[in-house]
């Protein structure tokens, strides 16, 4: 058995629980990320989701992640396709949950169908829902920050250091390469570390 981690909207090492979680164990550990199909495609709006300026961004954020767990001795592979078309629902599966309704409907459905051990995490908050201090929520937001400021504690940071370079993935989709403007004074490149462009 192995240790799967389930990459979506959380690429990166530094405060990762999953990846924390996986380490803790003595499997192999593959790191997977999942591009889908419809997001490939025009939809019914005349848009592409995943067109070439996103996927060059999504290919180089994930060149730095594979970078990144590569300093771990952990492989990440790209694919187009459904998680359960390639993964083994046997082996152990760790992600983080994510926050969109779609993406939430997916990993229900991968838990629903999932054999082997399956924990999700929740990572897109500042604070644990443990830490929230009410039953109820406050109507206004002054009385609930001072109260969290009051009674809350953050959640700890893993502070791995990123240390990798770039490293080249095999990323499945073809696209045409988009050159960043000359006149542009905010220059952007996927990846969780400040690298120049």
């Amino acid at each position: 058995m192995k240790t799967i981690i389930w990459y979506q909207n959380d690429l990166r090492v530094d405060d990762h629980r999953p990846l924390e979680e996986a380490l803790r164990h003595e499997d192999t550990i593959e790191g997977h990320y999942f591009i889908r199909e419809d997001e490939l495609s025009e939809n019914r709006f005349g848009h592409t989701p995943l067109g070439p300026r996103r996927l060059q961004f999504l290919n180089e954020a994930l060149e730095d992640l594979g970078g990144s767990l590569a300093t771990l001795g952990i492989p990440l592979f790209v694919h187009v396709g459904h998680p359960l078309d390639v993964l083994d629902p046997n082996d152990r599966l760790l992600f983080q949950r994510s926050i969109g309704l779609y993406e939430r409907l997916r990993e229900r459905e991968i838990m629903t169908a999932w054999r082997g051990s399956c924990q999700a995490f929740d990572g897109f908050t500042l604070y644990p829902r443990a830490e929230i201090p009410f039953e109820r929520m406050p109507f206004l937001f002054t009385e609930f920050r001072k109260a969290v400021e009051a009674e809350a504690r953050p959640e700890k940071r893993f502070d791995r250091p990123r240390e990798g370079e770039a490293y080249p993935i095999d990323f499945p989709v073809a696209y045409e390469r988009v050159e960043q403007g000359k006149h542009t004074a905010f220059t952007f490149k996927g990846g969780s570390g400040s690298r120049p462009i």
